[in-house]
């Protein structure tokens, strides 16, 4: 007996005919996704980081702009999409729900602090060590050993810290995606005629992010109709991880909308 589908909404964003529509900057494709280069590259890993946080934080700064009578674009009381609600854990490992616009900018800080001058991240000084995903945002000291050594770490090691920082920096950013296709894809992306530039970059993101092992199938839940939609539509490259991640053959989206 074949398995039932529940399929979402009709979101505007998974209309088929603005598939058609979406930008393919093949220069910005080549700078972002560039497949030739070696995933281990440290320095570039950071440069994507900072890259796609930019073309991130220009859709960020449209739902941060006030009304005439004062409000912000963006009134949302929890950091959602759709089905999807997420909390914010602070310092003291204690959960609680910001109003999305604090939440973004708790992730905008956090992401900051991650990045802020890039030698403390792939060369520790200070005595000090590089951080793994599960340890605290306090910097962890070295042994006495290595910080007589000047605390000299191996270089696999470093690589290894630097991608477990980086790959929860991508999740949040997709976090943000998500948010603004679900809640603010009309108002203001739609009335502003932004969608274009929306889709492309949404696009790039998502094939560098999972290309580098950033996100992994489990990430994409709330995006996956999107994802299956535009794969359907070969908006992605052919090889590409993320086109790998769609279900063609069994998509989450509508049929029609």
């Amino acid at each position: 007996m074949a398995t039932e589908q529940h399929f979402p909404p009709p979101f505007p964003w998974l209309n088929p005919n603005l598939t058609q529509h979406l930008v393919k900057n093949k220069r910005l494709s080549a700078i972002l996704c560039n497949k030739s280069r070696d995933m281990n590259d440290i320095k570039w890993l950071e440069e994507q980081v900072e890259a796609h946080r930019v073309l991130l934080w220009g859709f960020v700064e449209r739902i941060t702009e006030r009304k005439e009578n004062g409000d912000t674009m963006c009134r949302c009381q929890t950091m959602s999409a759709g089905l999807y609600s997420w909390a914010w854990v602070d310092g003291n490992n204690k959960r609680r729900r910001p109003r999305a616009l604090e939440y973004i900018a708790l992730v905008n800080h956090w992401i900051e602090e991650k990045l802020r001058n890039g030698d403390t991240i792939l060369k520790p000084q200070n005595g000090l060590s590089p951080l793994s995903q599960n340890q605290s945002s306090q910097a962890l000291p070295c042994s006495d050993r290595a910080v007589e050594d000047g605390c000299k770490e191996s270089r696999d090691s470093i690589d290894a810290d630097f991608k477990q920082i980086c790959r929860p920096i991508f999740i949040q950013m997709f976090r943000i995606y998500a948010h603004l296709y679900y809640d603010h894809f009309i108002e203001p992306f739609t009335h502003l005629d932004k969608i274009n530039e929306l889709n492309m970059s949404f696009s790039l993101f998502l094939t560098t992010a999972t290309n580098l092992d950033m996100l992994k199938a489990d990430d994409l839940g709330p995006m996956q109709a999107l994802i299956d939609l535009w794969a359907s539509k070969d908006v992605f490259e052919s090889g590409s991880k993320i086109k790998d991640m769609a279900n063609i053959y069994n998509p989450s989206f509508p049929a029609v909308i």
